[in-house]
């Protein structure tokens, strides 16, 4: 019931079903506080289905973000791989009007002995 659950999910479950959490409390006591709970007792199958629904929605969003940080890290590499891409045809161009200003240049010497 309890797999995979968080302190501050079980927090949340022991303030649902109203008992009384003190900022001391570990993992441990929360756990016995909801299982002791009439509560909990009358109403365990309800109240693990919340607790699983609790942890599954974090989960999701956990994935979620992690897609989100690795979708961002792919950008950034295409828009770096883009730069360099820019440098090399900055160079290329820069190659070729110097190769363009030499070869006018000679051929300005040819017809100006």
């Amino acid at each position: 019931m309890f797999r995979g659950a968080r302190k501050g999910e079980l927090i949340l479950i022991a303030d649902e079903l109203g008992e009384e959490i003190t900022p001391e409390m570990r993992v441990l006591d929360l756990k016995n506080l909801i299982l002791d709970s009439d509560k909990y007792k009358n109403n365990k199958e309800f109240i693990d289905d919340y607790l699983d629904s609790i942890i599954s929605d974090r989960k999701s969003k956990e994935e979620q973000a992690r897609v989100t940080a690795v979708s961002l890290l792919e950008f950034e590499k295409i828009n770096l791989e883009k730069v360099k891409l820019e440098i090399e045809l900055g160079k290329i161009n820069l190659e070729r009007a110097k190769l363009e200003s030499q070869r006018d240049s000679n051929e300005l010497q040819r017809t100006n002995p």
